[in-house]
């Protein structure tokens, strides 16, 4: 089987600009995750892959390989009970979980790359 990964952030806007980044962020996540239509609908192409990297420094982490995104999911009541800016009615804390799955196998011949 190939590896599966779930990536979790929690996001507390402090402004209406990173309200705005906060669903570009969530927006970018569920584009790329959509396959595309080719001949009209009839058929669909494959959707983007994600190359994803851990920073500072991957080396004393794990690398991964390729990987499509499965599934997003928003909570937007991650403390419990829904919270909203009243000027904007932004919500003031989101959970973002994406779900992930290598495309490629982890081999001995491809371990150290």
């Amino acid at each position: 089987q190939f590896k599966e990964h779930t990536l979790s952030w929690t996001f507390t806007p402090n402004s209406a600009q990173e309200s705005v980044n906060l669903v570009n962020i969530i927006q970018y996540f569920k584009f790329n995750m959509l396959p595309s239509a080719a001949f009209g609908g009839l058929l669909l192409n494959y959707p983007n892959i994600a190359i994803l990297r851990l920073y500072p420094n991957d080396f004393f982490t794990f690398k991964f390989k390729p990987c499509a995104i499965k599934s997003v999911n928003v909570d937007y009541t991650p403390t419990g009970q829904p919270s909203f800016f009243k000027r904007t009615g932004a919500p003031t804390s989101v959970n973002l979980t994406v779900n992930l799955q290598e495309i490629q196998y982890l081999t001995k011949d491809n371990y150290f790359l």
